[in-house]
């Protein structure tokens, strides 16, 4: 249950990520030192992430299973 929680937690920041770097991509900042950095370290974290998915291949989740998680994990 823990790693279910650490996956969609990683999964939900992965996505707020995306979106911070596509608005960077819009804005020209792709050749600022940081941004480059940043993106690195993503890349990092999203090879990471595969490798916790990997740990759930087993387990079979449908999306109300998924959504009584979410929500019982958020009540604690």
């Amino acid at each position: 249950m823990d790693l279910v929680l650490i996956v969609l937690k990683r999964e939900l920041a992965h996505y707020e990520l995306e979106k911070t770097f596509k608005k960077g991509e819009i804005m020209g900042l792709t050749n600022e030192p940081d941004f480059r950095v940043l993106k690195n370290m993503m890349k990092h974290q999203v090879n990471h992430l595969k490798l916790l998915r990997t740990e759930l291949d087993d387990i079979d989740l449908d999306i109300e299973h998924c959504e009584f998680m979410i929500s019982r994990l958020n009540n604690l």
